[in-house]
């Protein structure tokens, strides 16, 4: 039992080792993240990846490019966490060989299919951001609801899960990437359904009305404020009940000028 103990703080040590332990500085540019595995290794995954021409660089330069990734495998454990870091982990190794999000997705779909036994999946939300104009290409392989708040309409939209998740089916992976415009003030929030599925003492699942309605409320609060919002609701929501399910977020914020 010991040894089944020291092996799991390892596991555990090893994954948060892997998430940023520094977000990039961006001007005009906020970005704010967490992850709450429900048990001691998450099957969930996240990434932040600053690039400069293509390259990925340290979080302490100002990048003119960030990457994002979520990934929730499914289930939570040790096995999940192994194949929610795998993605992550090929996702580096993409951006590194200078592919685009689409392929990247494509060819780790590929490998998990190859990889992983029947009724596992990975579902997954790639994005590449242009800090210059705003430009987000998404790529969403069953993760969702990832939502943009326009500020200047004053709404939100849910952008589409463009295929199904990775591992399920080798050559699945057909529709191309999703792209938008975050102009200044637009929010946008990618959550694992560790949050949208959480229970209350009501026995009904905290979906995504109360995140729209604090994104809306705390629209010109940092990023970090209104992440910080979302889990504290959560939390009432629950009455403070462990999380019975990995609960991963980003909040990306463009800030008003």
């Amino acid at each position: 039992r010991e040894r089944m103990e020291r092996d799991l703080q390892a596991a555990r040590s090893i994954q948060q080792s892997s998430y940023p332990s520094a977000l990039p500085q961006m001007p005009n540019w906020q970005i704010a993240a967490s992850g709450i595995p429900a048990e001691q290794c998450g099957g969930d995954a996240f990434d932040i990846i600053p690039l400069v021409n293509n390259v990925i660089v340290e979080p302490d330069q100002a990048p003119d490019e960030i990457v994002l990734l979520v990934a929730d495998a499914t289930g939570h454990g040790i096995g999940s966490a192994l194949s929610a870091m795998q993605v992550r982990g090929m996702l580096r190794i993409g951006l590194r060989l200078k592919q685009g999000v689409r392929r990247i997705a494509e060819e780790s779909n590929r490998q998990l299919c190859q990889d992983l036994p029947m009724g596992r999946f990975v579902t997954a939300w790639y994005a590449r951001i242009s800090l210059h104009n705003g430009v987000v290409e998404n790529y969403a392989a069953g993760q969702g609801p990832i939502i943009h708040y326009r500020r200047r309409e004053n709404d939100f939209i849910t952008l589409p899960t463009d295929n199904a998740p990775l591992g399920v089916m080798i050559d699945d992976l057909t529709s191309d990437t999703t792209v938008i415009t975050m102009h200044h003030g637009d929010i946008l929030i990618a959550l694992t359904d560790g949050y949208y599925e959480s229970e209350g003492t009501n026995s009904q699942q905290y979906q995504e009305q109360p995140v729209m309605d604090l994104v809306r409320q705390h629209r010109d609060q940092s990023a970090d404020f209104i992440l910080r919002a979302i889990n504290e609701s959560l939390m009432d929501w629950t009455d403070g009940a462990p999380a019975a399910d990995d609960r991963t977020a980003i909040i990306l914020k463009r800030l008003l000028t």
